[in-house]
């Protein structure tokens, strides 16, 4: 769903959902999901920051990406078993093709900027603030090892079928991946 909605974000004029993935251990594999549906859809890593659960400091974080204007941002490694979402996030996420925020160090507003950013969480065993649940398509990984981490890279099938990494494959097969998108 992240794939399609990346590719189909320009034809897409209002809000689109939000992201979460979440998973029972570090290290199973949601930053890279992330990192591969970026590439797959425009041929580079999404635009990273970190989750901050302040309303305040979002909004900062989210002016800022209004601004630069990515097509993905993700908001990496919230803090275990945290509630995601706050007003900020939830203009940003329903955001109808334009975003305004404060000016930082000044009691002034953007002007509106165009919103087309489609936002991405991770984090470990997260749940969601309020109604926040209902503005996103969730993914949970669930892992049965303690540490996925340790995974040898080269058992993977990918690996073992090509001898490229998941990365590389997706690079070398991108233009496929878009058309079969």
């Amino acid at each position: 769903a992240l794939v399609l909605t990346l590719i189909a974000r320009g034809a897409i004029e209002g809000a689109v959902p939000a992201f979460l993935f979440s998973a029972n251990v570090a290290g199973s594999g949601k930053t890279n999901l992330v990192t591969i549906a970026a590439k797959i859809a425009n041929g580079r890593p999404p635009a990273f920051d970190g989750y901050h659960d302040e309303d305040a400091e979002m909004e900062k974080r989210l002016s800022a990406v209004a601004i630069t204007g990515d097509l993905l941002l993700l908001l990496d490694n919230a803090a275990n078993g945290s509630s995601i979402g706050c007003p900020a996030l939830d203009r940003a996420i329903m955001a109808d093709g334009v975003f305004r925020a404060r000016i930082l160090g000044r009691t002034e507003m953007t002007p509106l900027v165009p919103w087309r950013t489609v936002i991405a969480i991770t984090g470990n065993n997260l749940g969601t603030r309020s109604d926040a649940l209902r503005r996103f398509v969730p993914s949970f990984l669930i892992s049965p090892m303690e540490r996925p981490e340790t995974r040898d890279p080269a058992s993977f099938a990918i690996t073992k079928e090509t001898g490229l990494t998941l990365s590389e494959y997706v690079l070398l097969k991108r233009p496929q991946l878009v058309a079969d998108a």
